[in-house]
This record gives C-alpha cells, structure tokens and sequence, in this order.
C-alpha cells in the first residue's frame, strides 16, 4: 500500500468513526431548535446478539413538525434466512429483501442521514442496540448513539394515561392516531415521531422550554413513578 492510500485509508477511517458519534443536545438548546429523528428498525427476531436488521425508517422533526419530505427508509439484503413467523409480522420476503442495500451500504445511508439528530424510538434501547452492533459489525466502529424513548416519555409526561397502556399500538390508538402499516419500519417511525411530538407539546404546555428541561422533568416524572410502585 503507498503512502497516499495509507493516508485515504487512516482518513475515511476517521470519517467513519466521527459519523458514528455524536453528542446530545446542549443543555439549554430550546425544543424547537433541536432536529430530531424518529427511528424503527425491522429484524429477523428479537435477540439482539443473533438477529439482524432487515429495515431501517425514520422520520425528520425539525421546528416541532414532522418534515416528511425528510424521511428515511431502506431495505437491507441481509444475506439470512427468514423464518415464517417472522415474515407473517412484518410482511418482508425473501425475494423483497434481496433488492435492498447491502447492510454496509444501509448502515452508513442512515448514519449520514441521521448524524447529529437527538434520536427517538419507541422502546428505543433495543433500536439503539440493533443499530449499534450493525454499526460494529459493518463498519468496524463502536458508535453511542443519542437514542430516547418515547414509551419513557410518555409514561412521565401523560400520567394521567390509563396505566394499562404499554404498545405503540396501545398509545396510537389512546391518542386516536392511526397507523395501517403495524411492523412497517417507515409507519413505526411515523408513530413514534407524531406520540414524541405529543409529548414534545405537552413538556411546553407545563413551562418546559430547553432540553435540560425536558430532561429534568422526564427524569423527576419517572423517579416518582418508580416510588409509587415500591
């Protein structure tokens, strides 16, 4: 290898790395300022060490309105054996799959997409975690991602929701939203955006303005639910 193809290798090494990283929000940055990226991810099961991604959606929130001409959504060919059950839920064949991106190509699509957005997801530590290792396992680099959950922020911020509800179809359907495409990764991303944006409303109609505040008020919300259930 020369010298010049060591240097574009050591700098696209780099690139990599920082697109794979990046920090939250300031402290003090107002709501509405912070782009933020409603993220799903279909695989072929729920074990996070053995599964893999098969498709990533994602939704663009900028100034507090879903900005649909930003979204994101790709099939992945990865290259794996689907079993039926898996297919019955999120309606992805194998002969569907083999036209997507290659894993690499659909992992560094979405890093490019998404690098610098606080992201959501509901249930957001196993999106984080699915994203994360492809990450590892397809472009070598340990990212930390700045993923919240929805499902966390509606717990504190809608307490007076019916404690029953626990799915993303449970609280679509409680704040009368409507989705007809259920394990579709860019709909699952949509209702994940549009219930942030509830909660997003909701933060301000009780004075919280920054995201130290949303934070805050999250994480007193939830200290306080932890200790009524002890």
């Amino acid at each position: 290898m020369t010298l010049d193809q060591l240097t574009d290798f050591f700098s696209m090494d780099a690139d990599v790395k920082a697109l794979a990283r990046w920090s939250p929000p300031s402290p003090g940055q107002a709501l509405e300022d912070i782009r933020w990226v409603a993220a799903d991810v279909e695989t072929t099961g729920l074990n996070i060490k053995k599964d893999v991604v098969i498709a990533i959606g994602a939704v663009e929130i900028n100034d507090l309105s879903i900005c649909l001409e930003q979204s994101f959504e790709l099939l992945i060919d990865a290259d794996t054996h689907l079993e039926s059950d898996n297919i019955l839920i999120h309606g992805l064949s194998q002969q569907t799959l083999s036209q997507g991106a290659h894993p690499k190509e659909a992992i560094h699509s979405f890093l490019s997409y998404a690098h610098g957005a606080a992201l959501l997801a509901f249930h957001a530590p196993f999106d984080k975690a699915m994203l994360e290792k492809e990450a590892r396992t397809h472009l070598g680099v340990s990212s930390r991602l700045p993923f919240y959950d929805v499902a966390e922020w509606l717990k504190a911020l809608c307490p007076e929701a019916p404690s029953h509800l626990r799915s993303l179809d449970d609280w679509s359907h409680y704040f009368g939203l409507y989705n007809d495409q259920r394990h579709h990764a860019a709909c699952d991303a949509m209702a994940a955006a549009e219930l942030a944006l509830i909660c997003l409303q909701k933060a301000r109609s009780l004075g919280v303005t920054t995201w130290k505040g949303l934070q805050d008020k999250i994480a007193a919300r939830m200290k306080l639910e932890k200790m009524r259930a002890h």
